[in-house]
């Protein structure tokens, strides 16, 4: 077992804990068994609620319909490949356009009829009932005004500023003015990102501290995360809760020393890096750092 890199970032002068709220989880990628350890943490640990968006009625259906999508998308994507690009020498200019102008066999009954068909495919794909996206996101947040949340989660694969999966897709950049939705924002103190190499140094100020002001914790994977719901997944996740209110606690003290850092350093085996950001809106930013052997 390999001792990783803690990084955290700290404040002093932390503002007080919220009153009695509940976590919102926001999932992208159907993560049942985080889901799960989620809510087994806010019932014995925080005497709260666990908030699900998409709603959990609701989460199979948008799963399907993310399935179908990739479906679909695949079916175009081998007729493209297969059939216009190797055959016919077409090329791909983007992930929907595809250029064949420059083909031996341009203007040929053959292309014509291949490509009506790329575009029957994309036509079908644009009718088809979408994944979760932003704006799912803002509208059912504008209806959670009977609740205050401590803590947001955002769980699904993170790739090029966006959370993906199976349910949804959601543009990271788009987060503080979908958040604005969320009553009590200013009250949330805690954001979990569940997604590789979702913790960004520069997103901390650019898209959680502008979502919620007051925050204080933001914990993520920095590099590579653990496979989705995985058995070694959940248990580093339950070690991550486990010293939440104790890293919530150290923060209030007014200098942090190595030991202490060390204490509560994450271990786990090999490419897996879990970072911890503490911070608030006022007061120089600190950064403390320990490696293990």
């Amino acid at each position: 077992m390999k001792q990783l890199a803690f990084a955290l970032f700290a404040v002093l002068g932390l503002t007080q804990s919220a009153c009695r709220a509940d976590i919102l989880y926001v999932d992208v990628n159907y993560t049942q068994g985080e889901l799960d350890i989620f809510k087994k943490y806010a019932k014995d640990v925080l005497h709260e609620k666990v908030v699900v968006l998409p709603a959990e009625s609701q989460r199979e259906q948008y799963r399907k319909n993310g399935l179908a999508v990739e479906a679909k998308k695949k079916e175009i994507k081998t007729l493209s490949t297969n059939l216009l690009i190797r055959e016919f020498g077409c090329k791909e200019l983007n992930w929907r356009e595809i250029d064949c102008s420059s083909s031996s066999r341009a203007g040929s009954s053959q292309l014509k009829s291949l490509l009506e068909q790329r575009e029957a495919l994309w036509h079908e794909h644009d009718q088809m009932p979408s994944k979760y996206h932003a704006s799912d996101l803002a509208r059912d947040l504008s209806a959670l005004k009977d609740h205050q949340f401590s803590t947001v989660v955002v769980s699904g694969h993170h790739n090029e500023g966006q959370f993906i999966g199976e349910t949804g897709w959601i543009k990271e950049e788009d987060l503080p003015q979908i958040f604005k939705n969320l009553p009590g924002a200013q009250d949330v103190k805690s954001v979990f990102l569940l997604g590789c190499n979702a913790f960004k140094r520069e997103t901390v100020e650019g898209v959680w501290r502008a979502s919620f002001p007051n925050i204080e914790y933001i914990g993520g994977y920095s590099k590579v995360g653990y496979d989705r719901d995985s058995e070694a997944g959940h248990r580093f996740l339950e070690k991550v809760l486990s010293q939440h209110q104790d890293i919530l606690a150290l923060a209030k003290i007014e200098k942090i020393n190595s030991q202490q850092m060390k204490a509560l350093s994450l271990s786990t085996s090999g490419k897996y890096a879990w970072s911890t950001c503490l911070t608030r809106s006022s007061g120089a930013l600190q950064y403390f750092n320990s490696v293990g052997e």
